[in-house]
Order: structure tokens, then sequence, then C-alpha cells
């Protein structure tokens, strides 16, 4: 029976389901994204790749987790069962550091170490704005 669970690496992000006080996701170097109920600090959807950098930020409903990762890629995943659904390749050069969803859930937003901020349309992963405003990495996108 297990009784605890933690990462094993630091832990680069946090974030709570919008509009939930009681669930939110942890992404860390060990290459995992782990989502938590609050109410009693238990993990209930672990999510990973086997080779491809670690995550480094992410958003999620409760159908899906959109993540940014080390390696350029945007990757989402089913909450219930943690496959991946999808992966948009070389969304950003150098890592992903952040990104945030859409209020009408059809847009997600990422920045990156490069100082680009890309708006992509989530139905059809297609790149539909890049800007290039900042001269370093892009820390939070609201």
């Amino acid at each position: 029976m297990l009784l605890g669970e933690n990462h094993i690496s630091d832990v680069l992000h946090c974030s709570f389901m919008d509009g939930v006080s009681d669930k939110f996701a942890t992404c860390s170097e060990d290459t995992t994204i782990r989502l938590w109920d609050s109410n009693d600090y238990s993990v209930y959807a672990r999510c990973a790749v086997l080779a491809g950098g670690h995550p480094t930020c992410c958003n999620f409903t409760e159908e899906v987790v959109i993540s940014g990762w080390s390696d350029g890629r945007i990757r989402s995943f089913r909450v219930d069962t943690c496959e991946g659904l999808w992966t948009i390749d070389n969304a950003h050069n150098n890592g992903v550091t952040s990104l945030c969803i859409s209020h009408n859930f059809k847009f997600l937003a990422t920045g990156g170490n490069s100082g680009d901020v890309r708006v992509w349309e989530i139905r059809s992963r297609e790149l539909i704005s890049h800007l290039k405003e900042h001269s370093s990495t892009v820390t939070k996108v609201e």
C-alpha cells in the first residue's frame, strides 16, 4: 500500500486548476508532472515521457494537461490515464518556459528562453501569432 508520494528532483512549477482550489499540478526535473488533490495531498495522476527533457510548466483542466518542456516541445496528456494526446515539436528553440490556456479553451500562449511569445490554436495545434518583444527568458504568460 502506497502511503505517500513525491518528486525525486527539483520542482520547477506549481499551478492550481483554474477556478478550483483543491487540485494542483507540479512539474519536476525528474521528468514527471503530478496532479495532486490538496484535500489529502494524494497524487491522482502522474504523467511522464521516457525521452525528451523535463517539464518546465503546465496548465490543466478536468480532462487534459498541457505542458511545456525543456526540449522545446508542448505535450498534452489525458488526466484520467496520462496517455499522451499530442505533441507540438519545436514550439520554442531553447525550451518552453511558461504557458497558459485561454479562458475559452481555444488558445494556448507560450513563452520561451529566447524571449519569444507564441499563440497556438489548440484544436489544430497551429501557430497563429509569434511575438518577439523580449530580449531574455519569458517567465510568465497570462
